[in-house]
Protein backbone atom coordinates (compact mmCIF):
# COMPACT_ATOMS: atom_id res chain seq x y z
CA UNK A 1 0.00 0.00 0.00
CA UNK A 2 1.44 3.73 -0.97
CA UNK A 3 0.29 6.74 0.53
CA UNK A 4 0.40 9.99 0.06
CA UNK A 5 -0.78 13.01 2.51
CA UNK A 6 -2.54 10.63 4.92
CA UNK A 7 -4.38 9.16 1.96
CA UNK A 8 -4.54 5.30 0.60
CA UNK A 9 -2.56 6.28 -3.13
CA UNK A 10 -2.78 2.48 -4.37
CA UNK A 11 -2.11 -0.78 -3.47
CA UNK A 12 -0.03 -3.46 -5.40
CA UNK A 13 -1.14 -6.77 -5.20
CA UNK A 14 0.72 -10.34 -6.57
CA UNK A 15 -1.73 -12.72 -8.51
CA UNK A 16 0.87 -16.12 -8.88
CA UNK A 17 -0.41 -18.43 -11.30
CA UNK A 18 -2.43 -16.35 -13.00
CA UNK A 19 -2.58 -14.97 -16.63
CA UNK A 20 -3.81 -11.39 -17.41
CA UNK A 21 -6.34 -12.82 -19.92
CA UNK A 22 -7.92 -14.89 -17.04
CA UNK A 23 -7.93 -11.30 -14.51
CA UNK A 24 -9.50 -9.37 -17.46
CA UNK A 25 -12.43 -11.66 -17.68
CA UNK A 26 -13.41 -10.51 -14.46
CA UNK A 27 -13.46 -6.75 -15.76
CA UNK A 28 -16.08 -7.88 -18.88
CA UNK A 29 -18.12 -4.63 -18.67
CA UNK A 30 -15.09 -2.28 -17.49
CA UNK A 31 -13.60 -0.03 -20.62
CA UNK A 32 -9.89 -1.05 -21.34
CA UNK A 33 -6.74 0.37 -22.89
CA UNK A 34 -3.35 -1.51 -23.46
CA UNK A 35 -0.28 -0.01 -22.17
CA UNK A 36 3.14 -0.73 -23.65
CA UNK A 37 5.28 -1.11 -20.75
CA UNK A 38 8.12 -2.66 -22.46
CA UNK A 39 9.00 -4.68 -25.86
CA UNK A 40 7.71 -7.45 -24.66
CA UNK A 41 5.15 -6.63 -21.62
CA UNK A 42 2.05 -5.03 -22.60
CA UNK A 43 -0.31 -4.17 -19.72
CA UNK A 44 -4.17 -3.30 -19.36
CA UNK A 45 -5.42 -0.05 -18.05
CA UNK A 46 -9.19 -1.05 -16.41
CA UNK A 47 -11.73 1.82 -15.17
CA UNK A 48 -13.77 0.97 -12.30
CA UNK A 49 -15.62 3.53 -11.45
CA UNK A 50 -15.73 6.85 -13.02
CA UNK A 51 -15.50 8.38 -9.53
CA UNK A 52 -15.36 7.12 -6.14
CA UNK A 53 -16.29 8.29 -2.54
CA UNK A 54 -13.87 8.88 0.24
CA UNK A 55 -13.93 8.17 3.73
CA UNK A 56 -11.89 8.55 7.02
CA UNK A 57 -10.57 5.22 8.77
CA UNK A 58 -12.23 4.48 11.89
CA UNK A 59 -8.85 6.03 13.96
CA UNK A 60 -9.02 8.81 11.64
CA UNK A 61 -5.41 8.30 10.30
CA UNK A 62 -5.57 8.20 7.14
CA UNK A 63 -8.44 8.53 3.97
CA UNK A 64 -9.69 5.61 2.32
CA UNK A 65 -11.61 6.02 -1.48
CA UNK A 66 -12.83 3.38 -3.36
CA UNK A 67 -10.42 2.29 -6.26
CA UNK A 68 -11.21 3.96 -9.51
CA UNK A 69 -8.53 1.93 -12.20
CA UNK A 70 -6.48 -0.52 -11.99
CA UNK A 71 -3.50 -1.90 -14.15
CA UNK A 72 -2.76 -5.51 -14.75
CA UNK A 73 0.53 -6.48 -15.58
CA UNK A 74 1.62 -10.26 -16.83
CA UNK A 75 5.08 -10.97 -15.85
CA UNK A 76 6.93 -13.92 -13.97
CA UNK A 77 3.84 -16.05 -14.27
CA UNK A 78 1.70 -13.98 -11.97
CA UNK A 79 -0.28 -11.06 -12.34
CA UNK A 80 0.52 -7.84 -10.84
CA UNK A 81 -2.15 -5.19 -10.29
CA UNK A 82 -1.65 -1.44 -9.26
CA UNK A 83 -5.07 -0.37 -7.90
CA UNK A 84 -5.35 3.69 -7.78
CA UNK A 85 -7.68 5.01 -5.01
CA UNK A 86 -9.61 7.41 -6.07
CA UNK A 87 -7.92 10.64 -8.09
CA UNK A 88 -4.67 11.14 -6.66
CA UNK A 89 -2.30 9.83 -9.20
CA UNK A 90 -2.71 10.32 -12.83
CA UNK A 91 -2.74 7.41 -15.27
CA UNK A 92 0.66 9.04 -16.39
CA UNK A 93 1.81 8.21 -12.89
CA UNK A 94 0.77 4.99 -12.27
CA UNK A 95 2.43 3.91 -15.84
CA UNK A 96 5.87 4.81 -14.72
CA UNK A 97 4.71 2.77 -11.51
CA UNK A 98 4.19 -0.05 -13.59
CA UNK A 99 7.89 0.67 -15.78
CA UNK A 100 9.55 0.60 -13.02
CA UNK A 101 7.89 -2.76 -11.66
CA UNK A 102 9.17 -4.72 -15.14
CA UNK A 103 12.15 -3.61 -15.54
Amino acid sequence: VFMKDNQRLMEIQYRPGETLVQELAKFSDNQKESVVLSKEITGSLVRLRERGYCKKSPDDLIQICQMTRVLLIEKDNQVIALFVDGQNISDGELILMAKDLVE
